[in-house]
């Protein structure tokens, strides 16, 4: 077995590793999207850049999102990218990572 996930950010967090000094590993709620859509097309046989096409989400903007550089993408491009898994927003967000995130601690404004 792995380290274990926690899904919370804190400020005492070594940025170049990601872990506390406890080797727990933190994850921001953005990159809970990037794992949700890499599951997603994994599980399904598509390419993001396919993804791009059946979103109807410009390729730049599915990459600046899967490569961590969008922090916060729009209501509006997730919806997009969950109409192209055949889901709806909330079944697209509806997950246990994500479920279990706690936004108490997102210092993000």
């Amino acid at each position: 077995m792995g380290k274990p996930v926690r899904f919370r950010c804190y400020h005492h967090i070594n940025p170049q590793t990601g872990n506390d000094n406890t080797g727990t590993v933190f994850m921001e709620h953005s990159e809970l999207y990037v794992k949700r859509i890499r599951k997603l097309c994994k599980e399904r046989g598509i390419a993001i850049n396919k993804l791009a096409t059946m979103s109807d989400v410009k390729q730049s903007t599915l990459d600046n999102i899967v490569r961590g550089l969008t922090k916060n993408p729009r209501v509006k491009t997730l919806h997009k990218i969950a109409l192209a898994f055949n889901m709806t927003l909330a079944e697209f967000l509806d997950f246990e990572e994500l479920n279990e995130y706690s936004f108490e601690d997102d210092t993000e404004k």
